[in-house]
């Protein structure tokens, strides 16, 4: 089983994530958290195998919150799932400890996405891999 953190402000994007989530075997939303200073809060007594984190949050951004996760527990993996991703937001969160960059209109993805993840693999869905060159 995999333990999932959700980082999203969005209610309505959260369930719709949370629901599909749960509805795929092996894996299990441990908790979501709307900001990213209440997720840094209580990242310690969680156990957690992957956190999916948007970039737009309010106060602290996404990104800030994988460098500074990252820096705290360094076996956790970090999915970006944003609506808005430029190129350098790509290049901050791979920097910053991301393993893979998600749009939330390709959400369809976020099982390969995960599995990739999971494995090993930096996982960049298709809209966003031209920014990497």
């Amino acid at each position: 089983m995999v333990n999932l953190l959700v980082v999203e402000d969005s209610p309505i994007f959260a369930e719709v994530l949370v629901s599909v989530l749960k509805n795929t075997e092996g894996l299990n939303v441990v908790k979501v958290f709307d900001t990213a200073e209440r997720a840094l809060q209580e990242l310690d007594d969680l156990d957690i195998d992957l956190a999916l984190v948007d970039i737009s949050l309010p106060g602290m951004n996404g990104i800030e919150f994988v460098e500074k996760a990252q820096q705290r527990n360094a076996a956790l993996l970090y999915l970006i799932v944003s609506g808005t991703i430029s190129g350098l937001d790509v290049h901050r969160a791979l920097e910053a400890g991301a393993r893979g960059l998600l749009r939330k209109d390709n959400a369809s993805k976020i099982g390969e996405a995960i599995c990739r993840v999971l494995d090993g693999e930096i996982y960049i869905c298709s809209e966003l891999q031209g920014f990497l060159t």
